[in-house]
């Protein structure tokens, strides 16, 4: 997700062949036989291509990890917002049972995942970059090449910001129906000291 803090550059808005000519792309990204140019993979990706670039060519030699902020302060929303829906989906599934299985010991658990996401964003986002790529393989015509990336590409503003909002409805409905059942606004500490019996 391009959000603050994501260690990327302020100065990476620009289309990534904006940047560099030709021989630099080639030479930034590790070689691959997959039959898709750096500019499309590029393209691909969409806004902060020369971070996510930089960081491919680093996981290339052999790497697995490599932290992201935006990826470790958002976690399964960065995965949503960058379209890797199959990965975020299983950490939706991972997260709802450990809620669910080990209430008490769930904050850990929940931190623990942010770190993961954090350390194998960049991975993960790779591994999905190429996946779609391949897609572009069997493509002959460039119009129908171009319209596959800008479609499968980029990133998921709506869908993140719909997410977001469900979340939010969520928690406040849930604080709501508990204020309701108890007469004590969770966001409201109860003043009655712990000494006096109720």
């Amino acid at each position: 997700m391009d959000f603050p803090n994501s260690g990327e550059p302020d100065n990476d808005e620009r289309e990534y062949g904006e940047y560099l000519p030709a021989p630099e792309i080639a030479e930034w990204t590790a070689a691959d036989s997959e039959n898709y140019s750096r500019q499309e993979m590029a393209d691909f990706i969409g806004k902060k291509q020369q971070y996510y670039m930089r960081k491919f060519d680093y996981l290339e030699q052999g790497n697995k990890v490599s932290w992201n902020w935006a990826a470790f302060f958002f976690g399964n929303l960065w995965l949503l917002h960058r379209k890797m829906y199959k990965y975020f989906f299983v950490f939706l599934v991972i997260t709802f049972v450990l809620s669910n299985s080990v209430p008490e010991e769930y904050s850990l658990f929940s931190i623990a995942i942010t770190v993961v996401i954090g350390l194998m964003g960049n991975y993960l986002y790779m591994l999905h970059v190429k996946e779609k790529l391949k897609a572009v393989s069997r493509l002959g015509d460039q119009r129908e090449r171009s319209d596959y990336i800008r479609k499968k590409g980029g990133v998921n503003w709506l869908g993140t910001i719909v997410v977001l909002a469900i979340i939010i409805l969520i928690g406040g409905a849930l604080v709501y129906l508990d204020y309701v059942g108890t007469g004590q606004n969770l966001l409201i500490p109860d003043e009655t000291p712990p000494w006096r019996i109720r």
